[in-house]
Order: C-alpha cells, then sequence, then structure tokens
C-alpha cells in the first residue's frame, strides 16, 4: 500500500523552482535554459505539482516521469487520473552517510547501489575521472552525480590537510577534473536530454565550477568554496 506523502508544494521552496526551471509549463516559469522541451506533450501545471507532492518533493523523480510520458504522450485531461490511480511510488536508495567528511576517506562500499551498471559507472570514475550516462535513467543519473562529485571534493580536500595547503588552491582542483557526459539529447523529446539539464542545473545550484568542452559533457574543475557564484 503507497504511503501518503506528507509533502506540500510550496512555490518559492527550492524543489519549486528547480521544477518550472526544467519542466517550463508556460513562459511565466521558463527561463529558456536546458530546460525539457514539451513541443510535443504540453505539461499540465496542477499534474506537474501533484507528481512533486507524490513523489515528495524528488525533482528528477517528477523530471524523469514527465519525460516518460512525453515520450508516448496521452491526452491532457487524462494525465491527472491516470497518474493518481495507477503511478505507484518506487525508491532510489541512497546511503545518508555518504556526505563528504574532510578528515576520513570516502569509501565506495558504504554506497547502496541498485544496479551493477551503477556500481560499475562508479569504479569506472575512480580510475578514469570520467562518468559516462548512456543508458541511465535522470533518477540514476541525480543519485550517482552528487555521490561521485563529493567524492571528487573530498579527496581534494583530504589533499590539501595532507600537504598542509588547505587555501592554497581556491577555488580550483588540484587533482584534476571530473569529465560527466550526458549526450546531446538527439534521442530525447524534442532534442534536449533531460539528464544533461538536471546535471547543468545541479552544478550551478551547488557551486560547482565547469566548462562544456561539448554539447553533450561537463568537465567540472573545482568548486565556490564561499558559496557565491
Amino acid at each position: 500500500i503507497p504511503i501518503p506523502s506528507n509533502y506540500r508544494y510550496d512555490e518559492h521552496s527550492m524543489e519549486a523552482k528547480e521544477l518550472w526551471s526544467l519542466v517550463p509549463v508556460n513562459s511565466k516559469y521558463s527561463n529558456g535554459m536546458g530546460s525539457i522541451p514539451n513541443q510535443k506533450f504540453p505539461i499540465n501545471e496542477v499534474f506537474a505539482i501533484k507528481a512533486l507532492e507524490f513523489f515528495q518533493g524528488d525533482v528528477y523523480k517528477v523530471v524523469e516521469l514527465i519525460s516518460e510520458l512525453s515520450s508516448s504522450p496521452i491526452s491532457s485531461n487524462k494525465q491527472s487520473k491516470q497518474f493518481n490511480e495507477k503511478r505507484q511510488p518506487f525508491d532510489v536508495k541512497i546511503n545518508k552517510s555518504s556526505s563528504p567528511s574532510s578528515t576520513l576517506e570516502y569509501q565506495s562500499d558504504n554506497v547502496s547501489f541498485n544496479s551493477d551498471d551503477e556500481q560499475q559507472l562508479f569504479n569506472k570514475y575512480l580510475k578514469t575521472g570520467t562518468v559516462d550516462f548512456h543508458g541511465f535513467t535522470v533518477v540514476e543519473a541525480m543519485k550517482l552525480v552528487p555521490l561521485i562529485l563529493n567524492h571528487w571534493w573530498n579527496q581534494e580536500l583530504i589533499h590539501r590537510q595532507s600537504i598542509g595547503q588547505l587555501q592554497k588552491f581556491g577555488n580550483s582542483a588540484s587533482l584534476g577534473s571530473v569529465l560527466i557526459i550526458t549526450g546531446r539529447g538527439i534521442h530525447s523529446t524534442g532534442g534536449i536530454s533531460t539528464i544533461k539539464a538536471s546535471v547543468n542545473r545541479y552544478l550551478i545550484n551547488n557551486n560547482y565550477i565547469f566548462n562544456q568542452p561539448t554539447s553533450g559533457s561537463f568537465e567540472i574543475t573545482g568548486k565556490r568554496m564561499n558559496n557565491k557564484k
């Protein structure tokens, strides 16, 4: 039996702002930057709000749901009914103790992975510094992005402590960058990758310094430690 959500929509919340930046239902909310196109599937605002409440504020689950519906559109007057009757909640396991530490090295075996693919992707990142999200859903990707970037920046802080130069390198990583490949979205609805849009928004909101060497990748080179964008 699904557990009723106690989350209630607040238009001023961070979740709401992030949702409307990724899912523009009209010109009021769209900022035109890295959002999910809706030419083929006009998103109903009430439906999006209900979905956000249903998933207890998890923006990326809402984005994935809307992306799925955009690929197989149904009539807009059936959205809320079909969502309420048939959609079941699902769980993405994230170890809450996986926050970066300034003194302890992050251990990958403390993380609950949902699949061998997730484990292999994380292991590849450890070896190469590259993360390729081809074949992953937006929910899977946005579980792994914070985990990987937390680990990466934690290693940077550990290195700085070990050489007694905590402030020497400023906002730039001395151990090298991380390359995240999201794809250009040529097979996504409207031609824009939902993972790309979500990663872009996450990097901006969490003060990461990055560039885009190609239209389907992000190179993360540092993090603003003073939290100023």
